[in-house]
């Protein structure tokens, strides 16, 4: 077995351009390990090219108006947790002028839509092809990005996401977004670090006189969050056509690999959706939940009978349950 703390501190430093060599035997090591046993039967989708292509693939409606409201219905009496306040309402979090709240953790991890939508073969067989590996779902979350003034904050800048070597992240809207001020924006093929330099190089070669912009885009690469990307950066490097604005209505999905550049536009209206993040194995830096789901086995094989075996269900949601 892998030494943990080795493992732990691969992942830290993988994503690094003086590490990324070393990612794909790294994967090979880890799927070596983890799937000999795992049958999850995922055959070669076309959807998955269009993922590792542009880093984004639209997955259209997975929740109907009904189940939505019946999903609002149930977050009605639910408390959110904000880092200032701990558990309150989110009218209260609005009201603090708060930007950012998830509901509880047990009230997400007890929504049985869910996990259906997590588990959902559809998204796991693309999740497995585009991972090599059947996924580890690492963390379920649901968030109201609220309307408040229209200075961004946080994830409200361009940013790329790491949750380990590998992972890619479900998003399903749970309000409307169809205005461009409340969408979700990414940065089509920004996933893919070789054209990521191929565009650093061609900009550099037509505005060599532009060393800024190249190097705020460095340093954010390399400071990550602890370092705000203005969005002018984006609009030089990458053609406009790239920069995708994600709309849709409630139950509308899409999966997206967020080491890509990515943000939430800031909203004119409040904003709620749920995501899961999948990863090749434990990402170590996200939190894991508080307590144990054993539930879920139940609910999964209830709702998917025949397609996954227990193994297969423990081993996504080991975790969690």
């Amino acid at each position: 077995m892998i030494n943990q703390l080795l493992l732990k501190n691969i992942q830290k430093y993988a994503a690094d351009n003086d590490l990324v060599k070393i990612v794909k035997p790294i994967c090979a090591t880890l799927n070596s390990i983890v799937t000999p046993q795992i049958n999850y039967g995922s055959k070669h989708n076309g959807e998955v090219d269009a993922l590792k292509k542009d880093g984004l693939l639209k997955l259209g409606e997975v929740l109907n108006k009904a189940q939505c409201g019946t999903i609002e219905q149930y977050f009605s009496d639910k408390t959110v947790s904000t880092r200032k306040y701990g558990e309150i309402q989110k009218s209260e979090a609005k009201t603090k002028g708060l930007k950012f709240c998830n509901y509880n953790e047990m009230s997400v991890y007890m929504n049985d839509y869910f996990n259906v939508i997590a588990c959902h073969p559809r998204i796991i067989n693309i999740v497995s092809e585009y991972l090599g590996s059947l996924p580890t779902i690492q963390l379920l979350m649901c968030r109201w990005t609220l309307a408040q003034d229209n200075k961004p904050e946080r994830s409200q800048y361009f940013h790329h996401d790491y949750h380990g070597i590998k992972f890619v992240k479900l998003f399903v809207y749970l309000s409307d977004v169809v205005d461009d001020d409340t969408a979700h924006v990414f940065v089509k093929k920004s996933q893919n670090e070789a054209y990521c330099n191929q565009r650093l190089k061609k900009y550099y070669q037509e505005n060599p006189q532009d060393k800024e912009t190249i190097r705020q885009w460095l340093l954010k690469k390399e400071l990550r969050g602890e370092h705000e990307l203005k969005d002018d950066v984006i609009y030089k490097l990458f053609e406009r056509s790239q920069i995708e604005l994600v709309k849709g209505g409630k139950g509308f999905a899409f999966l997206e690999d967020t080491s890509g550049m990515h943000k939430g536009n800031v909203p004119s209206k409040d904003r709620l959706f749920f995501s899961v993040i999948y990863t090749l194995c434990d990402s170590y830096k996200d939190r894991k939940p508080n307590q144990k789901y054993p539930h879920i086995l139940s609910l999964i094989k209830e709702n998917y009978r025949h397609i996954y075996t227990d193994e297969q269900i423990k081993y996504m949601y080991r975790l969690i349950l």
